[in-house]
């Protein structure tokens, strides 16, 4: 199986890593980060939810011991949100840890090599993001909110050498991250089996996304110019290697 999903970008004469994602430091740091700041985040939601749900389960008594002694009408509902309010916060303090925030890509990263690959990006049209919202494409993995904001929707393109469309992914996308390629067209890491969803990093792996598979409404370029791709492809391989080999 570890072959099979890396078997295309080796006919094509991209560059797989000899060992599985996970093992590139940078990637297996930047789980580590994000592993920290969900925990950071969940701990921070707990804390307020704590003394939240104490006030609240506290006026729910009250006003339960009131509704024994005839509670006016417009008590009522404030008992049906105190207690909706309620349920929210006992949510909070019973959600799931950080490690099922990290848990898919972790997995992922431990079972897959990383694939080179030449890719260019592309602004969306408004037809195109509601295809993508519809998808269901996540935002980027990182939790913080920083980093939500900065984060916007493109249609990513895996080239092939000859410069055609091989697979079409929804991505969200850093600004910093957009900068590194040039006239729409750059290198990126892929991780996973391209027909699903894949983890798309940076050269070198500091940082990765989840991309989706999606039919957009509107077609991609038709086509680059090969000697570009192929200049780009050399290039990433040739930083990629020095990255694995060391």
């Amino acid at each position: 199986m570890y072959e099979e999903f890396a078997r295309q970008a080796r006919q094509f004469g991209y560059q797989v890593s000899p060992l599985k994602a996970i093992d590139t430091p940078a990637a297996r740091a930047y789980t580590d980060e994000l592993y920290h700041a969900a925990d950071r985040q969940i701990r921070g939601v707990r804390l307020w939810s704590l003394p939240i749900a104490g006030l609240l389960a506290t006026g729910d008594l009250v006003l339960f011991v009131v509704v024994l002694g005839a509670l006016p009408v417009w008590g009522f509902p404030i008992l049906a949100v105190s207690g909706g309010a309620l349920i929210v916060a006992l949510a909070a303090l019973t959600s799931p840890g950080p490690e099922n925030f990290v848990k898919p890509a972790r997995e992922l990263l431990s079972a897959q090599p990383w694939q080179v690959w030449p890719a260019r990006l592309e602004d969306l049209s408004r037809e195109d993001r509601e295809a993508v919202a519809g998808a269901g494409v996540s935002t980027v993995h990182h939790p913080t909110a920083q980093v939500r904001r900065d984060a916007r929707l493109h249609r990513l393109v895996l080239l092939a050498p000859d410069g055609t469309a091989v697979r079409t992914y929804g991505v969200h996308l850093p600004r910093d991250a957009r900068d590194g390629f040039v006239d729409g067209i750059g290198a990126v890491w892929v991780c996973g089996d391209l027909r699903d969803a894949i983890l798309v990093a940076e050269p070198g792996a500091r940082r990765y996304w989840q991309a989706k598979p999606v039919a957009f409404p509107t077609r991609p370029h038709s086509q680059e110019d090969p000697g570009t791709v192929d200049a780009v492809a050399t290039e990433a391989g040739r930083v990629a290697l020095q990255v694995w080999l060391g």
